[in-house]
């Protein structure tokens, strides 16, 4: 019923269909589209909402996320709490990461990281990142592709 009302409307975009075989394959046609994620259901399993109390593990959310290595320009506590962030510059525009890792927040109080891998889902129009989270943080410019993320 759902699906048959969303199918008649012609601004909604419609869903791209895999067998799980093929899920490298959706993940790279995500990527080469810039499309934000992935969502990862059984064909036939049921719309379910959730009354909260639990997670239910009838869709799985994939999410395209990019990684880049920037220059620190500066870093601090955020004067708010035990908050402390790093400052970029992503071609021209300066952006704040905050960083919760104790270890990499250590690495930027004492001088010895000097580049931060900076975790986001897509990079707007005039340069901002969306949903910034630090990955780690080096003396000298890492790879994004080498990057060990935190321990949680």
């Amino acid at each position: 019923w759902r699906k048959s009302i969303l199918v008649s409307i012609p601004e909604i975009k419609q869903p791209k269909s895999w067998p799980i075989e093929h899920l490298e394959e959706a993940k790279d046609y995500v990527r080469s589209h810039n499309e934000e994620g992935l969502i990862i259901k059984r064909l036939d399993s049921p719309y379910v909402i959730s009354d909260g109390t639990k997670r239910l593990n009838h869709w799985i959310k994939w999410k395209a996320w990019l990684y880049r290595s920037f220059p620190v320009i500066k870093a601090g506590p955020t004067g708010t709490g035990d908050g402390f962030t790093a400052f970029i510059n992503n071609l021209g525009r300066e952006q704040e990461i905050a960083v919760q890792h104790p270890s990499a927040r250590e690495k930027l109080r004492d001088g010895s990281g000097r580049f931060i891998v900076v975790r986001f889902l897509e990079e707007t129009k005039d340069f901002a990142l969306r949903q910034p989270t630090c990955k780690g943080v080096y003396a000298d410019p890492e790879p994004a592709t080498k990057v060990v993320t935190f321990a949680s």
